[in-house]
């Protein structure tokens, strides 16, 4: 829907590039909705797999957005975790495919914040939880589960 375009889009076109880079794909939208249409078209081009992966991670913002699927119930909650900035790429994950698993299993939304370049604080990164209470908890435990796991093995060797 038109009134959805700016969450696909986010702030200074932060989030649909992020998507762009994170799934490998073009994203286009069309500056107007049809003729008679309250929707924007959305033409998602790439590799096969990617569109289809690209487009359920959409179509959960969309949702969420929205107070989630009726069997997800309304969505109300948000929390904000730091995460190392080394352990970043972990979380994400080749191609965005860690994070989408975390975002399928939980059913929260879960969005890392880009780095702003002026920033000294570099170290830690935001990640942003979106869904119900138990979604975001369970998702706040994998994530940091994922973490120990990580650090662990690093002491490890």
């Amino acid at each position: 829907p038109n009134g959805d375009v700016g969450l696909l889009i986010g702030r200074g076109g932060e989030t649909i590039r992020r998507l762009q880079h994170d799934f490998g794909c073009q994203i286009q939208i069309e500056r107007e909705p049809r003729p008679g249409s309250p929707n924007r078209v959305v033409t998602l081009s790439g590799p096969e797999d990617a569109i289809e992966k690209l487009h359920e991670d959409i179509r959960g913002m969309m949702n969420n957005r929205r107070g989630g699927d009726r069997e997800r119930g309304p969505q109300k909650e948000r929390k904000v975790i730091m995460v190392p900035g080394h352990m970043i790429g972990m979380i994400i994950g080749k191609g965005g495919e860690t994070i989408r698993g975390l975002r399928q299993r939980t059913g929260a939304y879960i969005q890392v914040t880009k780095n702003d370049p002026g920033s000294t604080q570099s170290l830690d990164r935001e990640v942003v939880l979106s869904g119900t209470e138990r979604q975001i908890e369970h998702a706040d435990q994998e994530i940091m589960e994922m973490i120990r796991a990580r650090e662990a093995d690093q002491q490890n060797r």
